[in-house]
């Protein structure tokens, strides 16, 4: 007995670096994943990205965080920034998926866990062994 999904998971991508041309190439591959919206520092490389792979809208941060058709938001940018975005996403409703390391100090990754605890999404971090790719996910 296998386990179905009634809709698919309806990603945002908060950054347009190279990670995330890996990421949306694994992603595709999925079908319970739907890309709807990517944003990054500039309008003009959320668009290219867009472009690139097919992804619906380009859009500034705040206007991707207000969207009420993306459950999970994807981080890949520079781990300093990794707290001030997934706080930002989860206080907008979101799930976070952020890259390694989850934050900069063990304090940063208290004030991320008490703020997916108070707003009741999850917060999960990529994580790399010597032989596979695992993900953490605590709520």
């Amino acid at each position: 007995m296998g386990i179905t999904m009634e809709r698919k998971i309806r990603w945002g991508l908060l950054g347009s670096g190279s990670i995330v041309d890996r990421w949306i190439c694994g992603a595709k591959q999925l079908n319970d994943v739907e890309i709807v919206a990517v944003s990054s520092r500039t309008i003009e490389s959320a668009q290219k990205m867009a472009q690139k792979h097919d992804i619906p809208l380009a859009l500034e941060y705040e206007a991707l965080l207000k969207r009420t058709d993306i459950d999970v938001v994807y981080i890949p940018v520079p781990h300093p920034a990794h707290k001030k975005m997934a706080i930002m996403a989860m206080e907008h409703g979101k799930s976070v998926l952020v890259e390694k390391p989850a934050c900069v100090n063990e304090g940063e990754l208290i004030e991320v866990l008490e703020c997916a605890q108070n707003n009741n999404v999850f917060f999960m971090y990529k994580i790399f062994s010597d032989d596979e790719q695992d993900k953490v996910i605590i709520k």
